[in-house]
């Protein structure tokens, strides 16, 4: 009796009594090891290997190599979208309209701080232009912290989650990396977040060109844990110490650290400023400097010692590494420190110095801080004012420590309370900022204390003689 066994429909291209022979055969083949062949588990065994297959060939299809400026998009699908009129859209889907492409994590600030204007940006062109922000995070991730973030709750952000092949067509190492499509699928280039604005987007609907600030090309060979310069071969690793110092390097992704290679130590930052570079090698953290913690002896050295978005002064920017045995790691830091004032001409130290602060306080008579919590309605309204909201002191004491022309800030309110403080934008008086604080039961002192600044000059600096 011959075996055969049928699929429904055009499953195979194969007539049934080949596939009848194949069982057969490898019914004879298990015979010897007394395996009882089920005809049924075998079809179910076959299809799914077909499923599987396509699957796998699918998926290699859409393993995408690079997009590069001016070639048309494939036509790849957006999944699981939030806030979108459907669950899943291809690139396709949006041919007539300016896409733009916005890769998104929420661990990203500057990603998150600009949510709203990308929100504000989709109503301002509406159906002209699509903004859509792809992360990597699964859906159910996403929708949490869209639930449980100040800044983002309420947006109706358009996000495409658990993306698997928009990073392979628009590679890069540093988010915000923004891809723009035009209207006919083409692939105009990649940008950072600030030349994501409605003077691009105008400029480009109205006459197809556009004149990016920078584009954004990222450095995709770029290995962190690898030394930057190249080493010398001459002497092998006898070396005491040895160090390399450059300035910017674009597509490069800033950061720092310390790291052991084994028997040798190496410090290293790439694309930091000077300041960030200093409190490395002073080994103190950043933070503790604030701007109004940093005292200039020549002010027109601030664009060479600390990076400002919005001057785009790279001429404060370096890579800088230095490499020792394990047992020269105290000499470190001070070797750095030296190579960063040689190579740079400004001498940065700290210096514990009289200044006049704002302290805050606790009153004594302070009333419950929960008889002072906002509701939703109050937040909105104030919202609208641009005011800014504050839940916890640590972050109003932080955000005031920031701002332009502000004398430093010191919490001793001992408060760890929550509350809904609003301050509008700017920099507040001594005079506004007691009447915000005051109803939540705290006061703002002025005093002198003895703090810890950050002075920075040029190399061979004497006011006196520059005086005279």
């Amino acid at each position: 009796m011959k075996l055969k066994i049928g699929f429904p429909g055009r499953l195979l291209p194969k007539r049934k009594q080949n596939i009848s022979y194949f069982l057969l055969r490898l019914k004879t083949f298990f015979a010897p090891l007394k395996f009882k062949l089920n005809p049924f588990a075998v079809g179910l065994l076959l299809l799914w290997l077909l499923v599987f297959l396509l699957g796998v060939c699918k998926t290699k299809a859409q393993q995408l190599t690079p997009v590069q400026i001016g070639e048309v998009v494939p036509d790849i699908a957006f999944n699981n979208l939030i806030n979108y009129s459907a669950k899943t859209a291809k690139t396709s889907d949006f041919k007539g309209k300016l896409l733009i492409v916005d890769f998104w994590e929420n661990w990203c600030h500057a990603c998150v701080e600009s949510a709203l204007k990308v929100v504000e940006l989709q109503k301002m062109f509406g159906d002209r232009v699509q903004i859509i922000a792809v992360s990597v995070q699964k859906e159910q991730t996403i929708a949490k912290i869209f639930r449980n973030n100040q800044y983002l709750r309420g947006l109706k952000l358009t996000i495409a989650t658990d993306d698997k092949f928009f990073g392979n067509m628009f590679p890069h190492k540093t988010i915000p990396h923004i891809a723009w499509i035009s209207p006919d699928g083409r692939y105009l280039g990649a940008t950072a977040h600030d030349d994501l604005n409605a003077a691009n987007i105008n400029s480009l609907l109205s006459t197809g060109k556009v004149k990016f600030s920078e584009y954004k090309i990222d450095n995709l060979a770029f290995d962190p844990s690898k030394p930057m310069f190249s080493d010398s071969t001459a002497f092998g690793i006898s070396y005491l110490f040895k160090s390399g110092f450059s300035g910017y390097q674009p597509g490069v992704p800033s950061q720092s650290g310390l790291q052991d290679m084994g028997g040798m130590l190496r410090m290293y930052g790439v694309n930091s400023d000077l300041f960030d570079l200093t409190c490395l090698s002073l080994s103190v953290l950043s933070q503790s400097f604030t701007p109004n913690r940093i005292i200039y002896a020549d002010t027109s050295i601030h664009r060479r010692f600390k990076f400002d978005p919005l001057l785009r002064n790279r001429e404060s920017v370096y890579c800088y590494e230095i490499i020792v045995p394990a047992s020269r790691r105290t000499a470190l830091y001070r070797i750095m420190h030296d190579d960063l004032t040689n190579a740079t001409q400004i001498v940065a130290e700290i210096r514990r110095m009289p200044s006049q602060c704002y302290v805050i306080k606790a009153n004594s008579d302070s009333v419950r801080l929960s008889n002072y919590l906002a509701d939703d309605a109050q937040n909105k309204e104030k919202a609208k004012d641009g005011s800014r909201s504050f839940k916890w002191m640590v972050n109003l004491v932080s955000y005031l420590n920031k701002l332009p022309g502000m004398v430093p800030v010191i919490d001793e309110s001992e408060n760890n309370q929550k509350f809904d403080i609003y301050l509008p934008d700017g920099t507040p008086d001594f005079d506004s900022l007691n009447r915000t604080l005051r109803p939540f039961g705290f006061s703002v002192n002025k005093e002198e204390r003895m703090l810890e600044m950050m002075y920075v000059s040029p190399q061979g600096y004497d006011p006196i003689n520059i005086s005279e």
